[in-house]
């Protein structure tokens, strides 16, 4: 997301407020963006680019608060539309706003893709280690995976480039 830079300075003005919703339709956390989570460390620099972190907390909710109001087990696919689980964007059309794309991560995809390197590097270093065990007879060559969520293709695709 990105504002104008003519926004960015000046009088601290609400952006967007991003809020949580539960499976009951009923709200589970927000947060604002201003204006001023647009300046680089909240000093007086921004150059206009989209931003995909900003220097506030991030809206974390647990999984089990998005379940409240859910009776019963699975929720089966024909009865989709009765899940109100959902992320919104509030615009208080003050100032100028960008949205290039929304990414909506849990914890194990924030581990992965998230700034830390350390679970990277780890995969990296098993893989390399699969792929030079005893010689060219027994590498890997690939693997297999049964029946995998979509929602798994992302990290699964990030497993393959190595």
């Amino acid at each position: 997301m990105r504002i104008s830079t003519s926004d960015a300075f000046g009088e601290e003005k609400p952006v967007i407020k991003l809020i949580a919703i539960a499976f009951n339709g009923s709200p589970i956390d927000s947060i604002t963006l201003t204006t001023k989570d647009f300046r680089y460390g909240y000093s007086s620099t921004y150059d206009g680019r989209y931003l995909e972190d900003y220097f506030i907390s991030n809206l974390i909710v647990k999984g089990d608060a998005l379940n409240d109001g859910r009776v019963g087990g699975f929720l089966e696919w024909h009865n989709i539309d009765l899940c109100h689980v959902d992320y919104q964007i509030h615009w208080f059309q003050e100032v100028s706003v960008w949205i290039d794309y929304v990414k909506i991560m849990d914890e194990p995809a924030e581990k992965l893709f998230g700034k830390d390197q350390k679970l990277r590097n780890t995969i990296k270093i098993k893989v390399d280690s699969l792929l030079n065990h005893d010689g060219p007879i027994h590498n890997v060559k690939g693997f297999y995976t049964e029946e995998t969520d979509y929602a798994r293709l992302t990290c699964l695709n990030y497993l393959r480039i190595f």
